[in-house]
């Protein structure tokens, strides 16, 4: 049975290692060839190897126009997609050139002959296997195709999607599907600096820390806003100042014209 690890950013990175685009890609065990390297999206322009290869979104060639386009989310609180000629600021022709290059399997939605190592995903298979169908993220993909492969061991590096980014609302599906691995007796590995898998204080127990921390917190807070409203009067005194000075410096330029 595979053995692998799993990096959030896109990659799998031998054993099964899925690696996502601002992942810390020194931590992950490029140099170890027993590793593969699972990656996603233009990662491929930032690691030095990888052996398999996602990008699970619609692209389509206008024949018309003769040019890529990628669908893509451009405003997530709008929840608007479009089809867009550019991806992460290189043209979706340059991309497609890049995944043609690949000499992995590339795991899209259906094979593209421009693409030689594109493969479509077994989609049917993984939603048999996980029937609850709770995939919000290429990342969730990506370890749900680890499991089912039959991989012991998982490594994420560089996958954050911590709060207050664009990817918060993605985490709870892969913190659901690394739960399922460890469930499953999977060796799981995430880096600490990873905010995949982590709580401040432990609920219940740790309520006189948590306490402590949201009145330092505050305290902090106070200060901030008092600073800010201090700087504000002063800014508008200053404002006050430099008018009186250019009233000042325009009655005696008029006292000269005069008298001068």
């Amino acid at each position: 049975m595979a053995t692998g690890q799993i990096d959030t950013s896109g990659q799998v990175v031998g054993k099964a290692t899925p690696i996502p685009p601002d992942c810390k890609k020194a931590q992950a065990p490029f140099s170890d060839n027993s590793w593969e390297i699972w990656g996603v999206n233009n990662l491929f322009l930032h690691i030095p190897r990888w052996t398999r290869w996602f990008e699970i979104h619609s692209l389509k060639y206008d024949e018309i126009k003769k040019r890529w386009f990628r669908r893509m989310n451009p405003d997530l609180k709008k929840g608007t997609y479009e089809w867009s000629e550019n991806f992460r600021g290189q043209p979706v022709g340059d991309y497609v050139g890049g995944l043609a290059k690949m000499g992995c399997p590339v795991y899209m939605q259906k094979a593209w002959p421009q693409i030689p190592g594109s493969k479509p995903y077994p989609l049917k298979e993984v939603l048999d296997r996980f029937p609850r169908q709770y995939f919000t993220n290429t990342i969730s993909w990506m370890i749900g195709l680890a499991i089912y492969e039959g991989f012991q061991e998982i490594s994420i590096y560089g996958v954050d999607m911590a709060v207050g980014t664009e990817y918060m609302h993605q985490r709870p599906s892969c913190e659901y599907f690394i739960g399922i691995a460890e469930g499953m007796g999977i060796k799981i590995y995430i880096p600490d600096e990873a905010d995949l898998l982590k709580c401040r204080f432990l609920y219940g127990f740790g309520e006189t820390e948590k306490s402590k921390w949201d009145k330092k917190i505050q305290q902090m807070v106070s200060s901030m806003e008092q600073r800010k409203a201090n700087a504000e009067q002063q800014f508008e005194l200053s404002k006050t100042q430099i008018n009186q000075y250019v009233g000042a410096l325009m009655a005696v330029k008029e006292v000269n014209k005069i008298w001068g």
